[in-house]
C-alpha cells in the first residue's frame, strides 16, 4: 500500500473554492498542516518503519509549491505533475530545488478528460519522450503514476510511457514494433493530424468538444458565439493572453502545421 496525502476542495478543485475560510494566501500553510497531521495518522496505523507515502502537486498544488508555500514531512515522496491538457510538466517541476535526501516522482497524463486527448490517441511518442527525458534528467524517478483516462483509445500512449520509464528508447522504433506494417501509414497520419496550437499544446479531441459545447451553450442562451476557437478554452488554467484561431486557420494548419503558431 502507498498512502496518498493531500487536501483539496469539493469536486476535485482547490480548497478555497469550497471552503471560504481558507484564502489563497493561507492555503499553503493550511494544506501543509493537514498533510503533516495525515502523516502522523499514517504512522500510527501502519506498522511499517517508513510507510510509503506520496503527495501529488496538481494544479493549485503546483502553484503553491512554485511559490514556496508548501512544506511536507521528509519521508513523503513529492510527486510533480504535468498540466493535463498540454501533457507538459508544470512550472514547479522546472523551478523547485531538489533536496538531496528527499525522493521525488511524477504523475503524467497520457489522456485527459474533457480538455485533452480523451476519446482518441493524442499524446505522441515524441512528446512522451521529451517529457520523460526531462523527468529522468531531474532524477524524479522513485515513483510514477500514469493517468490513462480510457485504456482502449490510448494503448500507444500507455506503451510510450511504459517504455520511457525503462530507460533510453527511440519513438520511431516503438512505432515500428507497436503495430503491423500495414498500419504504420495510418498511425503516421494520426500523429501528423495533431495540429500544434501553441508552443506546448496540440489540438486534441477533448479540447475541440469543449469548445463546441461552449458554442452550443451560447446559441442556446442567445449569446454571441465567438467567430473562432479561443485557445484558452483548451487550457485548464484558461490563459486569456493566448490568441484566437479561426476555423479557416485551423484548417490551413492541417496542411501547414507550423502556421497556427505564427503570429
Amino acid at each position: 500500500m502507498v498512502w496518498q496525502l493531500g487536501l483539496r476542495g469539493k469536486g476535485d478543485t482547490a480548497i478555497w473554492n469550497s471552503d471560504k475560510t481558507v484564502s489563497r494566501a493561507e492555503a499553503g500553510r493550511f494544506i501543509s498542516r493537514a498533510i503533516a497531521e495525515q502523516w502522523d495518522i499514517v504512522r500510527q496505523v501502519d506498522p511499517r518503519p517508513t510507510p510509503p507515502a506520496t503527495t501529488t502537486l496538481w494544479l493549485e498544488g503546483s502553484e503553491l509549491m512554485a511559490a514556496g508555500s508548501l512544506t511536507f514531512p521528509e519521508e513523503v515522496t513529492i510527486v510533480f505533475a504535468d498540466e493535463g491538457s498540454s501533457q507538459q510538466m508544470q512550472q514547479d517541476f522546472h523551478t523547485t530545488t531538489r533536496q538531496k535526501d528527499r525522493i521525488y516522482g511524477v504523475y503524467y497524463h497520457v489522456a485527459f478528460w474533457a480538455r485533452g486527448s480523451h476519446l482518441l490517441q493524442g499524446t505522441t511518442p515524441d512528446r512522451v519522450k521529451k517529457v520523460f527525458d526531462q523527468i529522468i534528467a531531474k532524477g524524479d524517478t522513485h515513483y510514477a503514476v500514469i493517468n490513462v483516462c480510457n485504456i482502449r483509445e490510448h494503448v500507444l500512449g500507455i506503451e510510450s510511457a511504459r517504455t520511457a520509464m525503462r530507460g533510453s528508447w527511440d519513438p520511431d522504433a516503438l512505432m515500428q514494433r507497436f503495430s503491423p506494417a500495414c498500419l504504420h501509414g495510418s498511425y503516421r497520419l494520426l500523429m501528423e493530424s495533431l495540429i500544434s496550437i501553441g508552443p506546448d499544446r496540440l489540438l486534441q479531441d477533448g479540447a475541440v468538444f469543449q469548445a463546441i459545447r461552449r458554442h452550443v451553450a451560447a446559441l442556446k442562451d442567445g449569446k454571441p458565439v465567438p467567430a473562432g476557437l479561443p485557445v484558452e478554452t483548451f487550457d485548464i488554467r484558461r490563459n486569456s493572453s493566448l490568441p484566437v484561431y479561426s476555423p479557416a486557420r485551423i484548417k490551413a494548419a492541417a496542411h501547414s502545421p507550423t502556421s497556427v503558431v505564427e503570429a
